[in-house]
């Protein structure tokens, strides 16, 4: 991934140093992400703020809602959430359309779904960054020179809006978030295994798709 990205990089004959920063971050958020994919059974009960501090995604953050308190939830998982996107914006800005070719070939992204993402971004990009974050969000942001400091701003707020919707669901469910909880630690070492089977598959299935 990293080399590939210092190839598209060539392509505007941009410096070598910021490529490999892209792409070095990128794998490393990808990689964390991963591990707490993996490991959420395990510490889900009783490491939650580590479990989104390595993958803030939203199911994670609901199993978390009722067992963290209010301000280490919103400032791990609010910086955890805003971590990812800002580098696709900056990819984006930086290199441009040697960015939305990198993002076509390395992510899974086709041609025609992220060309779909266009005309909404157009008419909608502030909705588009706040409640639809991807990567082809945030390159589409960064190609398109929107300021740094806008992008940031809808990203933050998207992020809270976000966070707080969860955490409100999280408290009015809480009791069937702790049947969730007692299960998984109940069935810790199954549901370990199939979150690792899945989490394998799921890599193998990537790194064959992406060497063709």
């Amino acid at each position: 991934m990293v080399n590939s990205f210092i190839q598209y990089a060539a392509m505007v004959e941009a410096p070598l140093r910021p490529s490999i920063l892209f792409g070095v971050v990128l794998v490393f958020i990808n990689v964390i992400g991963k591990i707490g994919e993996i490991f959420a059974p395990i510490i889900a009960v009783d490491r939650p703020l580590l479990l989104i501090l390595l993958n803030a995604n939203d199911v994670h953050l609901a199993l978390t809602s009722t067992t963290t308190d209010v301000a280490s939830f919103f400032v791990v998982a609010g910086i955890r959430r805003c971590l990812e996107d800002p580098i696709y914006f900056f990819a984006g800005h930086y290199y441009g359309d040697a960015a939305l070719g990198w993002l076509k070939q390395n992510l899974k992204i086709g041609a025609e779904l992220l060309e779909g993402y266009t005309p909404w971004f157009n008419w909608g990009a502030p909705a588009c960054i706040m409640f639809f974050p991807n990567a082809a969000v945030g390159v589409l942001a960064g190609a398109s020179r929107m300021p740094a400091r806008t992008f940031l701003s809808y990203t933050a707020l998207g992020v809270f809006i976000r966070l707080v919707a969860i955490r409100f669901v999280g408290q009015m469910a809480s009791v069937y978030v702790g049947q969730a909880l007692s299960l998984l630690e109940d069935y810790q070492a199954i549901c370990t295994t199939i979150t690792l089977v899945l989490g394998v598959t799921g890599t193998w299935s990537y790194v064959k798709w992406y060497r063709g």
